[in-house]
């Protein structure tokens, strides 16, 4: 049965397993935040440009190279003297900006024209063939005919659990469909919701190691139908799907890499962990992998980030690794808003 809201209920069938489900659009909407539990959020203080602020003013980060952010603008010409005068305090602010810009986070993932940018995302549910269901977000940019693009697949934290298909929206989802983001290479966005009392991973996440299971979890087999049947209904190219996962979901991207190494372009895994033993690793050892964390996370280890890029290594891998030294288990705020990440992501793709 297929499902799509617009004010009143309204239906639609998308696929064999999908339903379409739409809401009136939420006008005015606003970014928050929250706990996560166990693997929680944690944004202190202040609007989500004043941490993004913070949080780049801090950084410094381990085997990095910070570039210029996005596109360059050209400045508006200013008009004759004698019909405007620049203030001082203008001058200030530009010059503010100027310099946030310049130590490579996109601004304009937060500009004005991604005001509406949370009806951006199409409300959507999958069901298994024994009746488990999970809802998950999803984005479609336009196309031309004949035009494939790719797919970042997102798999959020312990806090954003539940059934609402909203919560998955505070992390991450702004910057995916941003026109900053956009812009570089158009690409469709699936963003799963794990129910409240489960797991992308069944993994204690103040271990300092854990070995995975035989089959994945429930949800997470959810999230694999789900893929598997937008790369059959939807024009997405298949050499350019990208993992990527925060906390909870940085378990998980490290999980799904392990169970299906030849589906994924790349991965992002933050602030996550794995099975570090070499006959896992081996599996994913030839992904573009580029893996964060902070240095002064409390909630998940540093070690279990740094366990599975060493033993990456030892098995011939070649992953990029990023450890913020004075953050806290918020390594992924300055992360997806940082313009090189995209860069160097959507350069990757599965070789024939």
């Amino acid at each position: 049965m297929s499902r799509r809201r617009f004010g009143r209920r309204s239906e639609r069938r998308i696929g064999p397993n999908i339903m379409a489900v739409r809401e009136p659009p939420h006008h005015g909407a606003t970014r928050t935040g929250g706990r996560d539990g166990s693997v929680a959020s944690r944004i202190e203080g202040g609007s989500a440009t004043g941490r993004r602020a913070v949080s780049v003013s801090r950084r410094r980060s381990v085997d990095y190279d910070d570039r210029a952010c996005g596109r360059p603008t050209r400045p508006t010409p200013l008009p004759p003297p004698e019909e405007h005068r620049m203030s001082r305090s203008t001058l200030l602010i530009g010059a503010l900006l100027i310099s946030v810009c310049g130590r490579g986070t996109m601004a304009s993932a937060q500009d004005s024209n991604d005001g509406d940018w949370k009806d951006r995302y199409e409300r959507r549910e999958q069901v298994g063939a024994d009746g488990s269901r999970i809802g998950y977000r999803w984005f479609m940019p336009p196309v031309e005919s004949g035009e494939k693009v790719p797919l970042i697949l997102f798999l959020h934290g312990a806090g954003e659990r539940g059934d609402d298909n909203e919560r998955t929206l505070v992390h991450g989802a702004r910057d995916f469909v941003s026109d900053a983001v956009q812009s570089k290479q158009k690409c469709a966005v699936l963003i799963p919701q794990c129910p409240t009392d489960e797991k992308w991973v069944d993994a204690p996440w103040s271990a300092d190691s854990h070995e995975m299971n035989d089959e994945p979890t429930g949800p997470m087999a959810l999230v694999i139908e789900a893929l598997e049947e937008h790369l059959k209904n939807d024009p997405i190219d298949p050499s350019r799907i990208y993992l990527t996962g925060l906390s909870m979901g940085g378990y998980g991207s490290w999980d799904l890499l392990a169970r299906y190494p030849k589906r994924f372009a790349a991965a992002v895994p933050i602030c996550g962990g794995g099975d570090s033993r070499a006959e896992v690793v081996e599996r994913f050892v030839d992904v573009p992998i580029w893996a964060f964390h902070g240095g002064a996370d409390e909630v998940v280890k540093p070690l279990r980030s740094r366990a599975m890029i060493e033993a990456l290594k030892s098995a011939g891998g070649a992953p990029k690794y990023t450890e913020y030294p004075e953050v806290g288990h918020d390594s992924w705020t300055q992360t997806y808003s940082d313009a090189a990440l995209y860069d160097w992501l959507f350069a990757q793709q599965l070789k024939d």
